[in-house]
């Protein structure tokens, strides 16, 4: 395995470990009453996904010299639609209010990929 991948294979691990710490120091906090997070506590597990698609976009980044490229401005976009997905779940909110959140995400991403 060369080293640069290995290094994203070490970026990602850790990133996945965060995400699973994270994650059960909500449920810790929610045994012990601090917090209550409801009946959708499942949706927490999006934050994986969404820890993996951020080091992927920050990742690119860092290996474009800063700037994002499409493939990082995309999974940006994937990261924004998944956690949207997830607080909507954890929070209850009404997804009859919330559609247009994705069509001006959409129009966002439309708009980062004109410009590459």
């Amino acid at each position: 395995m060369n080293p640069s991948a290995q290094t994203s294979q070490q970026n990602y691990s850790v990133m996945a470990g965060l995400a699973l710490i994270l994650i059960g120091g909500i449920f810790m906090l929610r045994n012990f009453d601090v917090i209550d997070i409801g009946h959708n506590w499942w949706a927490l597990f999006m934050l994986i996904p969404l820890a993996y698609a951020l080091s992927s976009a920050f990742k690119r980044r860092r290996e474009n010299g800063g700037t994002f490229p499409a493939e990082a401005r995309g999974a940006l976009i994937g990261a924004a639609v998944l956690a949207l997905v997830m607080c909507i779940f954890l929070f209850d909110l009404n997804w009859g209010a919330m559609w247009p959140v994705f069509l001006i995400l959409g129009g966002l991403s439309v708009i980062l990929g004109a410009r590459s």
